[in-house]
């Protein structure tokens, strides 16, 4: 005989398999528990149908989803009202847009993105124009034609004859930046700057002038004179917007102290020359170095360059000079 304790399982599991499946399967429960009853009676029929139980709640599950979609359809409407321009235009629903999370240091501007990035790196392209409608990127050295441009022809010991240079580069100049290693490898972080000084200075010789470089043979000694036009801040002029006349009567003077060292800037101007006006920077054995701050025309930096060929009766005179000057105000003030 069978417990009446392992019949109520077994009555069970069938009422639970026939529920898992949803399948109409007809389970039959009987409890009698009868004091004089000896075993299990199954005095009471229940029928219990896995698809009459759909059957009931499908109405139920019908009037449920018809109330959701009613109450979407007012939201709809109500969304589209709000934004509707003429009433006999069709209901349409505006989506609304979206919101992305921004990532940590990122910009807004993709080209000023990109723009600054190069500036740290040192590219060329920094500053940026707008031509009708469109970004058009600046390289960091340009000529102008109004500019000073003199080469004189006088030396018949060499080849090309050049003895004088007198030439000017538009531009912030720049100082020449340590070499550095990256994963093995050493690398010039001013070689884009330097490319784009050295393509200024092709442009001005090399494109229109029968000569080529470099300019002055291996052999010839030279005397070069730099004066270095710093760009000034836009906080030296009104508005903070530079243009001829709109400098601050209180701006720093040309000679105020900046953070650029005089050598840094030249050793950018001897080394980016070389193999183009000069076959070496050793072949110079006369320098003269000015640093200023730039009170010319939209005050954006520029670097004037005058190098010529000397002999040895020159390096006398460069020699006595400094001497002579150290003497006549020695007089002066006597």
């Amino acid at each position: 005989m069978v417990s009446r304790k392992a019949s109520a399982v077994f009555s069970i599991t069938l009422v639970l398999i026939a529920i898992s499946e949803k399948c109409p399967v007809t389970a039959f429960v009987s409890f009698d528990h009868h004091a004089g009853c000896g075993g299990n009676q199954w005095s009471k029929r229940h029928r219990y149908s896995a698809a009459s139980r759909n059957d009931n709640l499908a109405p139920l599950e019908q009037e449920t989803n018809a109330s959701m979609k009613e109450s979407k359809t007012k939201g709809a409407r109500q969304t589209a009202s709000s934004v509707l321009l003429d009433p006999g235009q069709p209901i349409e629903t505006a989506a609304k847009p979206r919101k992305t999370k921004q990532a940590k240091g990122s910009t807004r501007k993709a080209t000023t993105k990109s723009t600054a990035t190069k500036a740290r790196n040192g590219d060329p392209a920094k500053k940026t124009q707008t031509t009708k409608g469109k970004e058009v990127l600046q390289p960091s050295f340009w000529l102008l034609e109004s500019d000073v441009r003199t080469v004189d022809f006088h030396n018949s010991k060499t080849a090309q004859g050049v003895s004088l240079l007198h030439f000017k580069i538009r531009g912030n100049p720049r100082p020449l930046r340590r070499h550095r290693t990256n994963f093995g490898r050493i690398y010039n972080p001013s070689e884009k700057l330097q490319e784009s000084f050295r393509d200024s200075v092709r442009e001005m010789f090399f494109s229109d002038l029968s000569l080529h470089p470099p300019i002055f043979e291996a052999d010839e000694v030279l005397e070069m004179t730099i004066i270095f036009r710093l760009k000034r801040p836009k906080k030296h002029f009104v508005g903070g917007k530079p243009g001829p006349g709109r400098m601050r009567e209180n701006a720093p003077p040309q000679t105020a102290p900046t953070r650029t060292d005089v050598d840094n800037l030249t050793k950018f101007v001897f080394d980016s020359m070389n193999e183009i006006l000069y076959q070496d920077d050793r072949q110079i054995f006369s320098l003269q170095v000015t640093k200023i701050l730039d009170n010319e025309d939209m005050c954006e930096g520029s670097t004037e360059i005058l190098l010529r060929s000397i002999d040895d009766k020159d390096i006398t005179d460069l020699v006595a000079k400094p001497l002579a000057i150290s003497r006549t105000k020695k007089e002066s003030s006597d």
